[in-house]
């Protein structure tokens, strides 16, 4: 509902909402591992994750309380093209599925080189989180930017996949 009523169209809007949200998640590992587990243990640490979630919930209700218009968002669907079953309409999901799976096969082995190194599984997962959720979230702001200047975004996609594979082997 608030992302309907923003100025600069919705995608752009989402883009940083969403950027936001995962800079605030990369904050909170990089915190959590490197302060909180230190000067709490990690239960105590867990247990202050659930009342900043609870406290952040409870003000998420209060907004849409007091926000309560009542409109109906139309909120385009992709059931429809799905459905059909075409190759062209699948393809896109199919790929991001993929590449989400690699990236997480790539942040577990980048955790297990990185181990040795820093000395703990903890931190080496929290370092390597923090910066796949940092590259997530500035990704999140540039595509605003970028989507104007790309004409055809499939080719856009088959690119960036081509180029993080290079980057990988590098």
């Amino acid at each position: 509902r608030w992302v309907s009523g923003q100025q600069g169209g919705t995608g752009k809007t989402i883009g940083r909402l969403y950027a936001i949200n995962t800079f605030g998640a990369a904050v909170g590992v990089a915190i959590a591992a490197g302060v909180l587990i230190e000067l709490l243990g990690l239960t105590n640490t867990v247990l202050v994750a659930v009342v900043i979630n609870l406290l952040i919930g409870l003000w998420a209700m209060g907004l849409a309380r007091k926000d309560n218009r009542g409109k109906q968002l139309k909120v385009k669907s992709m059931t429809g093209k799905l459905a059909t079953g075409k190759i062209e309409n699948w393809w896109p999901i199919i790929v991001y599925s993929l590449s989400g799976l690699t990236a997480i096969g790539y942040e577990v082995l980048w955790t297990r080189i990185l181990t040795p190194t820093v000395g703990t599984f903890v931190y080496a997962f929290a370092a390597i989180l923090t910066l796949y959720l940092l590259g997530i979230a500035g990704g999140s702001l540039m595509y605003p930017v970028w989507a104007r200047l790309i004409r055809n975004k499939n080719l856009a996609l088959a690119l960036c996949q081509l180029l993080i594979g290079v980057l990988a082997l590098g």
